[in-house]
């Protein structure tokens, strides 16, 4: 897996689906369009 920096801003984990792991469950992410969020 790829570990999240800090330099890294929520525009670009959003640009394409990922995996989130925590406490070693797995969930599927499949962010919105970029027409249906706002920063």
């Amino acid at each position: 897996g790829v570990r999240i920096g800090r330099s890294n801003t929520i525009e670009s984990l959003l640009d394409s689906d990922f995996r989130l792991i925590i406490n070693d469950v797995t969930y599927d992410v499949s962010p919105p369009g970029q027409d249906n969020y706002s920063m």
